[in-house]
């Protein structure tokens, strides 16, 4: 009897162990593709590309490695070798997409130049044509690769990028790089502070009611141009420093005005530019005002002052007769001083008297008339030189007629003389 022996194969399933992956390269890189299978491939192996059988040349290099791993290496790709990948082995496929991107980037809006005081914040940005990851984007600061941090901060919106400095420390001018892939964009940074106090303040002049102060440029700007300066005053006997000004003064040098006389004040001047005020600067001795003069009039001067020609009337500057009847006025008071008739001729002595009491009378009299019209104060200058023209004819009549008598007196007591010799 034979016996017969039956053997029975299986042939093992082989599958797809790890396939292919998207790949992101940029222009002239290379891109390599692998899909691992279980066993020996069950087909003739191939690989394509957007419907392209590819094969072995200079571009394209396809192997199989250890652990029947499959790939497949592009080299210089351009961004139009962009597309899907796909491995075929029998019934077993894989596919993957292949991007190629252009490793330039064009900036639309670079960054700009920044100055900042020291504790304020400060932000940069750029603005690219394209959103690219940010990954792909780095910040520097004088060389050196920013971080984000307690410091720095970045985010990105959309193709803008932007680079936050939250508080600015005291530091050197900083240059600020933005790199996204071949694209650069610089900018300058630079930190501020306040200004040193003015130099050598000192006081020019002072009156009674006000100081003129100079002083000289700080000796350090704080990085920033001076705007003007800012000055202050207080009294000695107080500690309130008050600003003498609204407005920043634009000069090296201010007058104070409006003090009051009499007292001291302390002075400070300090420098202003975009960063704030700095540190005043403190004139160094206190400044002392004169005390305002008072005028006493002795009673002397007061009597000399009432018998001063009175202060002619406004209104009577419209008078057309004005200078001629000064004139005429001025002449016939010289006349009344003429010498008349009977001061040429031999007098007694009791008549020089009594027409020297006669003149003072009548000058007297004048005199009074014309004070009584100045305290009436209805007069004009027209009416007053008339009362003075009239006074001075009356005067000379009155001095005429009492010569004549005397004259005639004179005669008839010669007359009689004469009559009792014969």
């Amino acid at each position: 009897m034979e016996s017969c022996v039956f053997f029975h194969s299986t042939v093992k399933e082989v599958f797809i162990v790890s396939g292919l992956k998207t790949t992101d390269v940029f222009v002239g890189e290379w891109a390599v593709f692998s899909c691992q299978l279980s066993g020996r491939a069950p087909g003739k192996v191939q690989w394509w590309l957007d419907g392209t059988l590819l094969e072995n040349c200079p571009s394209a290099e396809i192997g199989e490695g250890e652990g029947h791993v499959h790939t497949l290496t592009l080299k210089n790709l351009a961004t139009d070798d962009s597309g899907t990948v796909t491995f075929k082995a029998g019934s077993l496929t894989s596919a993957a997409k292949l991007l190629v991107k252009d490793w330039k980037v064009n900036i639309v809006k670079g960054l700009e130049d920044r100055v900042a005081a020291v504790g304020e914040k400060v932000e940069f940005s750029a603005q690219l044509e394209e959103v690219i990851p940010a990954a792909e984007v780095a910040w520097y600061a004088n060389g050196v690769e920013l971080k984000p941090g307690d410091l720095w901060t970045m985010r990105a919106d959309g193709s803008v990028y932007h680079l936050v400095l939250k508080q600015v420390p005291l530091m050197p001018q900083q240059e600020i790089t933005f790199a996204a892939r071949d694209a650069l964009s610089l900018a300058k940074l630079t930190i501020i502070t306040v200004p040193d106090p003015p130099e050598d303040p000192e006081v020019l002049s002072k009156t009674e009611v006000s100081v003129t102060l100079s002083w000289f440029t700080p000796l350090y700007d704080g990085g920033s141009p001076i705007l003007g300066y800012r000055v202050e005053m207080r009294l000695v006997d107080s500690a309130l420093w008050l600003p003498c000004h609204s407005e920043p003064v634009c000069n090296t040098e201010y007058l104070v005005g409006n003090l009051t006389s009499g007292s001291g004040y302390r002075f400070r001047v300090a420098a202003i530019n975009r960063a704030g005020t700095g540190e005043p600067v403190e004139l160094p001795l206190t400044v002392q005002l004169d005390a305002a003069k008072q005028t006493i009039d002795s009673q002397d001067t007061k009597q000399e002052k009432a018998l001063e020609q009175p202060n002619l009337p406004s209104e009577a500057a419209e008078d057309a007769d004005l200078h001629e009847l000064w004139e005429a006025s001025t002449k016939k008071r010289r006349m009344s001083r003429e010498p008349t008739l009977d001061s040429i001729t031999e007098q007694p002595e009791e008549d020089e008297k009594a027409q020297t009491v006669v003149s003072k009378t009548s000058e007297s009299k004048q005199a009074i008339s014309v004070e009584e019209e100045i305290v009436s104060g209805g007069s004009t200058l027209v009416s007053y030189l008339k009362k003075s023209s009239n006074t001075a004819v009356a005067e000379t009549s009155e001095t005429e007629t009492l010569s004549t008598e005397k004259f005639f007196a004179h005669f008839q007591v010669a007359e009689q003389k004469n009559r009792a010799a014969d």
